[in-house]
């Protein structure tokens, strides 16, 4: 599949077309937009608009919008992306939130058994592969205060 590069700057377009061809794609160049035009109308690049927004998408891509665009639906969709955005903070948060619930006492704050014991087991894996000592000491200083408020 062939790229185009429309670029003045020589240095910036031949940097650009060593980085794409080392991708495996055919490069066509032009310095303006006029070559690219020419470039486009001669059919030294073949463009499936269908086929380059699903591989957009597949790639990752949240949006798309052509030329030329509304500029009430560009506003649109730049809302909807700050909501998805907004969101997206929520839900980072919430998931720290339950993940600190999951791992640490709510009288006490300070990790779980559950907690302790899946760091005990990654210290014992890493003592295994560093060949190196690894020691416990497990003291329950806080049973008399614990039994007094549960």
């Amino acid at each position: 599949m062939k790229r185009l590069i429309a670029e003045d700057d020589i240095i910036t377009c031949r940097a650009l077309e060593r980085n794409i061809k080392d991708r495996g794609y055919d490069v066509v160049l032009a310095r303006n937009g006029e070559e690219a035009w020419t470039a486009i109308k001669n059919g030294d690049i073949r463009k499936d608009q269908q086929k380059d927004i699903r591989k957009g998408f597949t790639a990752g891509v949240d949006d798309y919008i052509s030329k030329p665009f509304d500029t009430e639906q560009l506003r649109a969709r730049l809302g909807t992306g700050k909501r998805i955005i907004n969101l997206q903070n929520q839900l980072l948060v919430s998931k720290e939130i339950l993940e600190k619930l999951a791992t640490s006492d709510p009288l006490t704050h300070l990790f779980n058994r559950n907690e302790i014991l899946d760091l005990l087991q990654e210290e014992c894996a890493r003592s295994e592969r560093e060949t190196r000592p690894v020691s416990t000491i497990m003291l329950d200083v806080l049973k008399p205060t614990v039994d007094v408020y549960t």
